[in-house]
């Protein structure tokens, strides 16, 4: 795996290149975000991981600048910053999606348990307050229209099915 840190505090920058180094891990450092953009843009790493405070051009324009490029590899951000909106920014790809609430409790519980799989019966009675009844189809509908609109269009895929099981959050 081919890494580019991008981390303009040396000691944090060396911090995190060794330590990824330790997993034999190829790691590239750079402390400019105008240096880290192009280097992400015109190298073969599988992952960046990207600080929010860089001199030259800030981490979320080197991201939103990545993005608008067609850059599609995951980028890791590491932020000293705790407010939600600035967490948000660089999270959201700058796409609003409608949820109603039922949507949004479904997708929140799945989030909360990503990576693992959530059977029909814990989904409702953590929605909607009651005992699966097997004759329903609620958790399913209400998985459906969040694919619509979450992963529509999407070649990466956010919400699997688990045949027989549930259904599983996972990028």
């Amino acid at each position: 795996m081919r890494i580019l840190v991008i981390e303009d505090d040396p000691t944090v920058g060396q911090y995190v290149k060794r330590g990824l180094e330790e997993h034999r891990w190829a790691v590239d450092l750079t402390a400019d975000g105008e240096e880290g953009e192009r280097r992400a843009s015109s190298e073969a790493y599988d992952l960046v991981v990207l600080d929010m405070r860089l001199p030259g051009k800030s981490g979320i324009e080197v991201l939103h600048s990545l993005r608008a490029k067609g850059f599609e590899r995951p980028v890791l951000v590491l932020t000293a910053q705790d407010a939600v909106d600035a967490k948000v920014t660089a999270l959201r790809a700058g796409e609003r999606i409608e949820l109603t609430p039922k949507e949004y409790t479904v997708l929140e519980y799945l989030a909360r348990h990503a990576g693992r799989v959530m059977s029909r019966t814990l989904i409702t009675e953590y929605a909607w307050g009651y005992h699966f009844d097997p004759g329903t189809n609620i958790v399913d509908v209400v998985i459906n229209r969040l694919r619509k609109k979450i992963d529509q269009g999407k070649e990466a895929r956010l919400i699997h099915t688990i045949r027989g099981v549930g259904y599983v959050l996972r990028p």
